[in-house]
């Protein structure tokens, strides 16, 4: 099984140097160019691993994950792959995640929600 904690996006297109997504399961706006449900779901379920399958749940063990960068002064996108926000998720769990933010106050965080209400 893919391990996905952080990540480094690659090229130079992105102002963040790190990914980090805490969430599983479907987001549940539906876009129609979602490049999460139109490819990167698909190719990690190759793989065994079906992170952006079913309900929308929080990954504890990501809560573990350290988000101690060398790269220090680098901005972390977190759920770049999903909405953090949206309606369907529950405020224990966006605080459980913004409170291991808070444990690295060195980073830049950049969190964007899809959900315009």
């Amino acid at each position: 099984m893919i391990k996905m904690p952080l990540n480094k996006p690659s090229g130079n297109m992105y102002e963040w140097a790190w990914t980090y997504n805490p969430l599983g399961g479907k987001c549940l706006h539906g876009c129609f160019y979602c490049y999460v449900t139109h490819s990167i779901a698909k190719r990690l379920k190759n793989y065994g691993n079906e992170k952006y399958y079913g309900d929308t749940r929080l990954i504890e063990k990501e809560l573990k994950t350290s988000l101690k960068k060398p790269d220090d002064g680098k901005v972390i996108f977190v759920e770049s792959c999903g909405d953090l926000f949206g309606s369907w998720v529950s405020s224990d769990d966006i605080k459980k995640v913004l409170n291991h933010c808070k444990k690295y106050p060195e980073n830049t965080y950049l969190f964007q929600s899809k959900n315009p209400g």
